[in-house]
């Protein structure tokens, strides 16, 4: 399977966005939660970079995501 990364980019940003709002945060707070710069976080949230593998985890745990709301935000279904 392959996967374009600029249509997955901003797939990404797009439910980053929707579970930053769903969870009642600011991108400051989840920066600083996640301890990255906003400037990160807002280029993710728009589309314009993705995280690393090591800072996307900082960021679920920064948001106290669960196992569901992870997949959901890769885009993959969790059954």
């Amino acid at each position: 399977m392959t996967v374009n990364r600029d249509s997955y980019q901003v797939a990404f940003s797009k439910r980053l966005k929707q579970t930053i709002q769903a969870k009642d945060m600011k991108y400051l707070e989840v920066a600083n939660k996640a301890d990255v710069g906003l400037n990160a976080v807002s280029k993710w949230a728009n589309g314009a970079a993705l995280p690393t593998v090591f800072t996307f985890a900082k960021l679920c745990v920064a948001m106290k995501l669960d196992a569901h709301t992870i997949c959901a935000l890769l885009g993959v279904n969790a059954k």
